[in-house]
């Protein structure tokens, strides 16, 4: 699959983006990422809205921020900082609600943590290629 930035999906939730993207039979999906063949596939909403203690925005075209608003230390029971690291190159796919209930799924390039700038409350993410190709 390859996939170029501005390249739209239409699915109604998650899981089904991921089957359509990947060829999956997945019967449920809700969390924000999802690593296939070890590639962080980031589904995110960049409106700046607080979701479950996290608000996603653009700082620039070029550059994502993620807070932690209650600086959760931990991240599924990983320190919060090492699942990031673990998962520094991501897939970012940004969600947008359409108003007949639907969703737009975007890829908007593929981003890599900028863990210098980073600390437990914001993480930066730079972006470093428009395309990408799944092996």
């Amino acid at each position: 699959m390859y996939l170029k930035e501005g390249q739209v999906f239409a699915a109604r939730s998650h899981v089904e983006f991921l089957n359509e993207l990947l060829g999956l039979n997945l019967p449920e999906w809700g969390s924000s990422t999802y690593i296939y063949r070890g590639v962080s596939i980031w589904m995110i909403r960049l409106d700046g809205e607080n979701r479950s203690g996290w608000r996603n925005t653009y700082v620039t075209p070029e550059r994502i921020q993620q807070e932690n608003i209650h600086c959760k230390k931990f991240w599924n029971g990983v320190p919060f900082m090492q699942a990031t690291r673990e998962q520094a190159i991501r897939l970012v796919i940004e969600v947008c609600e359409m108003a007949d209930g639907g969703r737009e799924y975007v890829f908007r390039g593929v981003y890599e943590w900028n863990e210098a700038d980073s600390d437990l409350k914001y993480q930066y993410f730079d972006k470093i290629a428009s395309e990408f190709e799944f092996d």
